[in-house]
C-alpha cells in the first residue's frame, strides 16, 4: 500500500496539538467508505439463491458476482498504485467513491446477469484502488500521535462490514428484494462521498512507487511462497463461503430468514478473533499459521457429513469463523515478515493475491456446485486448504 502520504508540513508546535474535529470527521468519512465497499463486495453471499432465480442463471454461475470484482481488483491494485503515484489522494478517493456508487446503482437496476457482472467489475476497480490508496491515507488525516488510532478506525470499519453490513444487507434483501440491498448500499456510499468531499484535505503522495519495486518483491522466494499460501487459503475459504447460504437452506434445512443471523454471528466471532490474533502471532507465528490450515481443513472435511445436525453444523461454523477472523491478518503478517525491504510493494502484491484467491475460490466453487452440488464444494475447499501446508512447511524455519 502507498503508505507515505504527506498531508501538510507541520511545525514542532503543531505536531503536539490535538487532531481537530474536522480531521476526525475525515477519518470517519473514509471509514464509512470502507464499510460500504466491503459490504458491497460480499453482499451477494447471502443473496445468491434469489439472484440466480430472478435472473435465470445457475447457482454456480451466480458466484461470478464474487469472482468478477476479484479478477479486476487483482489487476487494479498495482496499476492504481503506479498510475496514481503523483495524484492527489483526495481526488483518487472521491473518484473511487463515485465509481462505487455507480457500481451499486447499476447492480440494482441490472436488467440481466451480464449487466450485473459489468457493475461488479466496476466494483473491482474500487477494491484495487481502495486497498492500495484509501486505507493508507487514514493515518495522514490526523496528527502524528493519532495516526495509529485513525488507521484502527478504518480497519475496524472493514471488519464491521462483515459483522454488520453483509448480514443487514442480506436481511434487507430477504424482506424486500436483492435489488433493494444494492440501493441501500448505494445510499451509504453517497453519504461517504459527501463526507469525503467536505472533510478530506489535499493528500499529496510523498513516495513514488515503480514496477521495478513490485518485481523485486515478487521474485523474492520468501515473499512468493507467502503469497502462494495466501492465495490458497483465501481460495479455500471463498470456495466454501460463497455458497454457504444455499448449503444452510437446502442441505441443513434452515429457513432463509435465519441466514442473516448466521452470517451476523459468523462475522461477530471473526471480529473477536481478529482482535485476539496479534498477540498469538507475536508469540508463535508458525503455530498460528499451522493451526489455521488444520482447522480450515477440518471444518471443510466435516461439514458435508454434519448437515443432518443443526447443532453440530453451528459448532463447526464457529470454528470456521474464528479461522476466518484471523486469516487475513495472519497472512499479511507473513508476507511482510518475508519482505521488509519492499513493504509497500509487497502490500500491493498482497492485495492482488487476496483478490486472486477470492476470484479463484468463487469461480472454481461455482463449477463444482453446478456439476456436483453444494455439499461437494467442501471437498474442493478441503483440497485447497491442504495445499496451503506445502509453502508453510517450506517456510517453517523463517517464521
Amino acid at each position: 500500500m502507498d503508505l507515505d502520504v504527506a498531508v501538510r508540513t507541520a511545525s514542532p508546535e503543531q505536531d503536539v496539538r490535538k487532531s481537530t474535529r474536522k480531521e476526525w470527521l475525515s477519518v470517519f468519512a473514509v471509514a464509512l467508505g470502507a464499510f460500504s465497499l466491503v459490504t458491497t463486495e460480499f453482499l451477494p453471499v447471502g443473496l445468491l439463491p434469489e439472484v440466480a432465480r430472478t435472473l435465470d442463471v445457475s447457482l454456480g454461475s451466480s458466484g461470478l458476482m464474487i469472482t468478477a470484482p476479484g479478477m479486476i481488483a487483482t489487476m487494479a491494485a498495482p496499476t492504481i498504485l503506479i498510475g496514481t503515484r503523483e495524484a492527489d489522494r483526495r481526488s483518487v478517493m472521491l473518484a473511487l467513491s463515485g465509481l462505487l456508487f455507480l457500481s451499486n446503482l447499476a447492480a440494482a437496476i441490472a436488467p440481466n446477469f451480464l449487466v450485473l457482472l459489468i457493475a461488479r467489475a466496476l466494483l473491482g476497480i474500487c477494491l484495487g484502488g481502495f486497498w492500495t490508496v484509501a486505507l493508507a491515507t487514514s493515518g495522514s488525516l490526523v496528527r502524528a500521535q493519532d495516526s495509529s488510532r485513525a488507521m484502527s478506525i478504518v480497519f475496524s470499519a472493514v471488519t464491521a462490514a462483515t459483522v454488520i453490513g453483509v448480514p443487514l444487507g442480506t436481511y434487507f434483501g430477504s424482506i424486500s428484494t436483492w435489488r433493494a440491498s444494492f440501493v441501500a448500499t448505494a445510499v451509504l456510499v453517497a453519504i461517504a462521498f459527501v463526507g469525503q468531499l467536505v472533510f478530506l484535505p489535499s493528500l499529496v503522495p510523498q513516495s513514488r512507487q515503480t514496477w521495478s519495486a513490485i518485481r523485486s518483491a515478487l521474485v523474492s522466494r520468501g515473499t512468493l511462497l507467502s503469497l502462494i499460501a495466501t492465495a490458497l487459503i483465501i481460495a479455500s475459504h471463498l470456495a466454501a463461503y460463497t455458497y454457504i447460504a444455499p448449503f444452510l437452506i437446502n442441505s441443513v434445512g434452515m429457513p432463509p430468514l435465519s441466514i442473516p443471523w448466521v452470517l451476523l454471528g459468523f462475522g461477530a466471532i471473526g471480529f473477536i478473533a481478529n482482535l485476539s490474533a496479534p498477540s498469538f502471532l507475536a508469540r508463535n507465528a508458525f503455530g498460528v499459521y499451522l493451526t489455521l490450515v488444520v482447522l480450515f481443513a477440518a471444518c471443510f472435511l466435516a461439514l458435508p457429513f454434519t448437515a443432518g445436525s443443526l447443532v453440530t453444523t453451528l459448532i463447526i461454523l464457529v470454528v470456521w469463523a474464528v479461522c476466518n477472523g484471523a486469516v487475513l491478518l495472519g497472512m499479511n503478517s507473513w508476507v511482510l515478515r518475508r519482505s521488509p525491504e519492499h513493504a509497500e510493494a509487497a502490500s500491493a502484491l498482497f492485495v492482488s493475491t487476496v483478490q486472486i484467491g477470492i476470484a479463484f475460490g468463487a469461480i472454481s466453487g461455482g463449477a463444482v456446485v453446478d456439476v456436483f452440488g453444494v455439499p461437494a464444494n467442501f471437498v474442493l475447499a478441503l483440497l485447497l486448504a491442504a495445499l496451503t501446508a506445502l509453502p508453510l512447511i517450506a517456510e517453517r524455519s523463517k517464521l
